[in-house]
């Protein structure tokens, strides 16, 4: 009788020894590896590729980005991860995600840390759930990554009771890797993780075209408005502290939920600007400025969908973090973060013909 069909992996590479001990290590975990130069990777007698890793120095062909983006466009649905030496590099790690690679990976790092991120790449679309419950299949998706597992196992069994198929990944790539397989509902991530941190996952999520729109909530043990303010500016949706328990995070989850049911669909126009829902690419006088975080999406869209109107501060809250605040009340320190952040990125001309066009007079005023 014969077995499962062994998943396929395409390795692409320039370096015969790295693709040799890397086909080796694949093909003794159980993967049918497929290792070439990047000339003609990919070929009709290949069939499903499930994974693909390839190197960013590739030659004889496109280079690693350029086929990383090519395999994205031919097969969406496949986990691919870079290779490279210089992933340590925050710049490297950036042009990764924009290539719409799901991870990254350093070559200096040992290949079995590899092959099993590619194991976890394939089998993370399996749910955690410990109740027995039956979820339907349209159930909202949500990934947990934390190291401390009694923690991420609790969150877990919160979310599925409120009917969330919850995913768990241990370390910051294994979220990537689980974020651009699943394209969850939200994302839930701890500040310090072994490999990388909250934010660097969450800068990396903001930067990948395949998961800029996922919402995420960074939790974390430590205090401080910096904290908070470093993730905000890095395009977090929220930021929880984890004395506060899993009760008050599922129920930023759940706001999180709505204010995603809030996001415009079709491109806003108003006075210079122009804004895509889509990329969120903001447009002044046809010129790009800087990207937009969720946040700073959110509040622009407010102001564009209400040309010329002043919007109540409790409307506002409720687009910015889901919540409901009192009738009159002025903004919260996260909304000023949110406010101090647009201006400072629209920059002084446009700032002040924001103001004169008063999309929202009263925003610009808090």
């Amino acid at each position: 009788m014969e077995g499962p069909t062994p998943h396929t992996v395409l390795a692409v590479g320039d370096e015969p020894d790295f693709l040799e001990r890397l086909s080796h290590l694949l093909g003794s975990k159980g993967f049918r590896p497929v290792c070439r130069q990047a000339a003609n990777a990919l070929r009709p007698e290949d069939g499903v590729i499930h994974a693909g890793i390839l190197d960013v120095f590739s030659t004889g062909g496109p280079e690693g980005l350029e086929l990383c983006q090519d395999l994205r466009r031919r097969c969406p649905d496949t986990s691919l991860i870079l290779a490279s030496p210089f992933f340590n590099n925050r710049t490297w790690r950036q042009t990764a995600a924009a290539s719409g690679a799901d991870c990254f990976f350093n070559k200096a790092w040992p290949l079995e840390l590899l092959v099993s991120d590619v194991r976890y790449a394939l089998e993370c679309h399996k749910p955690t759930l410990a109740t027995g419950r039956i979820l339907p299949a349209g159930a909202p998706k949500a990934v947990v990554a934390d190291d401390d597992p009694e923690w991420r196992k609790l969150i877990c069994l919160e979310l599925e009771l409120a009917g969330y198929l919850p995913y768990e990944a241990d370390t910051g790539r294994r979220a990537l890797l689980a974020i651009g397989r699943l394209r969850p509902d939200v994302a839930i991530l701890d500040y310090l993780m072994p490999d990388f941190s909250g934010p660097e996952c969450l800068e990396y999520i903001h930067k990948n075209p395949r998961m800029h729109r996922v919402p995420v909530i960074i939790m974390t043990d430590y205090k401080g408005l910096e904290l908070e303010e470093r993730c905000m500016s890095l395009g977090a949706n929220d930021f929880v502290l984890k004395e506060r328990g899993a009760r008050v995070l599922l129920l930023r989850v759940l706001k999180s939920r709505t204010r995603r049911a809030h996001w415009p669909t079709d491109p806003l126009k108003a006075g210079p600007f122009y804004l895509d829902p889509q990329s969120r690419m903001l447009l002044a006088d046809g010129h790009r400025l800087p990207d937009l975080s969720p946040g700073e999406f959110d509040l622009m869209s407010i102001l564009l969908e209400n040309n010329g109107k002043i919007v109540p501060w409790e409307d506002v809250e409720r687009r910015l973090h889901g919540g409901v605040a009192a009738h009159g009340a002025s903004a919260t320190p996260s909304a000023k973060m949110t406010i101090s952040r647009l201006k400072e990125k629209l920059g002084r001309k446009y700032e002040e013909c924001v103001v004169t066009r008063a999309l929202s007079r009263l925003m610009w005023k808090n």
